[in-house]
């Protein structure tokens, strides 16, 4: 649970609260909890035991064993949700969306700090807006961790759960998780946002009648629309790079010489495309990076260069370093979990998954602790109480 506190404030603090707990959860198991949903968590060993295999065609090894550890929650977190959910059941998930939760909302007071000061110093608009605005993780991070807590929270209001009072303090959460997410100006946060409004204000507005249905609409349409509306200049001037980026790709105009992020994003992508053509087997676990940075000095790319950008996509970043493989079993995390939370009709693995992938188109999310931690954590709970759903009998049916 502490975890769950941390890691959307400072992904730095992580690894004691992860250590601690998953120590703890292992001596208080029983050889009885480790039933772990297989059907569900075979693309996640895959992918990490081809990592390892990776490690067969790689040069640098500290490299390559630094990116083995920071995937190794990847194996841990799961199996220790099987055994946190053995201990609590369903509340697992609920427990740690509040801690995570309190967590983003201590981040969401700190990154407004962080503005103030930034705005005060320099009289900016656009310090409450994308890394000026974020406290310590990426904006795309946690424009993904917030919409996925907003979907929770606005999937509970939905049911009615809770006392009036807790009903307020959620529906207030909401709000401030809302207009956060649209100051952050992350463009795959937008995306993401878009879908979770879409998905919870169609359940909601089939769900309440009368004059709270224009209310549901009215105050989740102000909460996006207000703050779009303060930062205009800002979010036009993000959505327009994005376009010209993509322009410059299609007249065949050179990419990241202005170290834009868009076109630094666009010659990432077509660097890695370029490095899994040249070897079927990919860099290698500890090499994919050199081999970006070769791609990018040879296309002129300097400030991708310098940076030694990542692939900024999790699947070509899989494809890159291990091949057609690792491209596969990348893809494999995302859309074996969407077919079987589409059969089994399981709401929040599928919408947990559909934020991946979003994400995960624009940015290597698997390749930094935050996003394996957040990942393995709510993947590995979900993964859970998705295999107590499938075994219990109709008339005992585990709750979301």
């Amino acid at each position: 649970m502490v975890m769950c506190l941390v890691l959307p404030v400072m992904g730095n603090l992580v690894p004691v609260p992860l250590v601690i707990a998953v120590v703890l959860l292992l001596l208080g198991a029983e050889r009885s909890m480790f039933r772990m949903n297989r059907k569900l968590l075979w693309p996640l060993f895959l992918f990490y035991l081809w990592h390892i295999i990776g490690m067969l065609w790689t040069t640098d090894l500290a490299f390559g064993w630094f990116d083995l550890q920071i995937k190794l929650v990847l194996m841990i977190l799961p199996l220790a949700a099987v055994i946190l959910f053995a201990q609590l059941g369903p509340l697992a998930l609920h427990r740690s969306m509040i801690t995570f939760s309190i967590g983003l909302l201590v981040a969401m007071v700190l990154s407004l700090r962080s503005a103030l000061i930034c705005y005060s110093a320099n009289g900016w608009m656009e310090c409450f807006t994308q890394s000026y605005l974020a406290f310590d993780l990426h904006p795309s991070y946690l424009a993904w961790f917030a919409c996925w807590a907003v979907w929770y929270w606005a999937d509970r209001l939905s049911l009615g759960s809770g006392s009036r009072a807790g009903r307020w303090v959620i529906a207030i959460g909401l709000v401030l998780a809302i207009v956060f997410i649209v100051m952050l100006a992350s463009k795959s946060g937008y995306i993401t946002l878009a879908i979770v409004l879409g998905w919870s204000l169609v359940k909601a507005l089939r769900l309440a009648s009368g004059y709270m249905r224009y209310a549901i609409l009215g105050i989740a349409l102000s909460a996006a629309l207000l703050p779009s509306i303060l930062l205009r200049d800002i979010i036009e001037r993000r959505i327009a790079e994005g376009w010209n980026a993509v322009a410059h790709v299609r007249d065949g105009i050179g990419m990241a010489a202005d170290g834009e992020g868009s076109s630094e994003r666009m010659v990432a992508w077509a660097c890695s495309w370029e490095v899994l053509k040249s070897d079927p087997l990919g860099a290698g676990t500890g090499d994919v990076k050199h081999a970006m940075v070769r791609c990018y000095g040879e296309r002129g790319a300097t400030q991708a260069e310098k940076k030694r950008l990542n692939s900024h996509d999790q699947f070509l970043q899989g494809g890159a370093a291990l091949g057609w493989v690792g491209l596969l079993l990348t893809l494999a995390l995302a859309l074996v979990p969407i077919r079987i939370g589409w059969s089994t009709r399981y709401r929040p693995l599928l919408l947990f998954s559909l934020l991946f992938i979003i994400t995960a188109s624009v940015e290597s999310v698997l390749e930094v602790q935050a996003g394996t931690v957040f990942y393995g954590a709510f993947f590995g709970l979900l993964a859970s109480i998705q295999l107590a759903r499938s075994s219990a009998p109709r008339s005992s049916a585990v709750p979301p």
